[in-house]
């Protein structure tokens, strides 16, 4: 059984202050996999909650010798409900308006654009996942605490 973090959301600037910790370390899928490393949905650290409803999930992992910025995107029933979207009939339109929100999103936290390069796929729990590639110092940018962007 998968237990999530409650939600707690929290304003932009607040989320923007610590989104630093969760891009700091490198998180091996592997480890991860069986069991003998923390998962980041379990770390409030990683997790961004927005007051709208959606979830973000943030976290820099090794994949074989590569890493990439991983982002896990989910909303609660009040910002499916407010999709305006009937999941039923339409769950690409839905992950697509997911998908912007959290690109946007995390790019103000970040103060610069997410790369381009992105792979994207969801798991069978209905959570969005997207990776993005890129060099290592760029995967990692975090605007600075107190500064605007």
């Amino acid at each position: 059984m998968y237990i999530m973090l409650p939600f707690e959301p929290q304003e932009m600037k607040t989320m923007m202050a610590r989104y630093h910790e969760a891009v700091k370390e490198t998180n091996d899928v592997e480890l991860i996999a069986a069991g003998k490393a923390p998962v980041p949905s379990k770390d409030r650290k990683h997790v961004f909650d927005f007051p709208d409803g959606l979830r973000v999930i943030v976290s820099v992992d090794k994949v074989g010798v590569d890493l990439r910025l991983h982002v896990s995107c989910s909303g609660n029933d009040e910002y499916v409900k407010d999709s305006g979207v009937e999941i039923s009939k339409n769950l690409d339109l839905f992950f697509q308006e997911v998908k912007e929100k959290a690109r946007n999103r995390i790019s103000e936290m970040r103060g610069e654009p997410l790369p381009l390069r992105e792979e994207q796929f969801v798991l069978d729990h209905g959570v969005l996942h997207l990776l993005f590639s890129g060099a290592d110092e760029r995967l990692r940018i975090a605007a600075l605490p107190g500064v605007t962007v």
